[in-house]
């Protein structure tokens, strides 16, 4: 059983740190998703930052290991790459 993917969170930079919201984080009564949402402060959405650098290999490992997806898709820019040259 694979879950859907879909875009569970939506984080912004503010002037004055960081907002992460989980949308639809669970239905009301109305049937309306509810919105939860954690802020961080420059040094504490930097400490998090950190944290998830040092983390980083193993989240992709899990992140592979868990994917439903068998091919990888992999985003990040080749240092080899030739560059726009304008």
């Amino acid at each position: 059983m694979t879950e859907d993917l879909k875009e569970r969170f939506s984080v912004a930079i503010t002037d004055t740190g960081v907002e992460i919201t989980e949308e639809d984080a669970a239905d009301g009564a109305d049937g309306a998703g509810a919105r939860r949402t954690i802020g961080f402060g420059p040094a504490e959405a930097l400490m998090l930052l950190d944290i998830l650098e040092a983390e980083k290999e193993r989240l992709e490992e899990m992140a592979q290991a868990a994917s439903p997806l068998r091919m990888r898709f992999d985003f990040r820019a080749d240092s080899d790459s030739p560059s726009d040259s304008s």
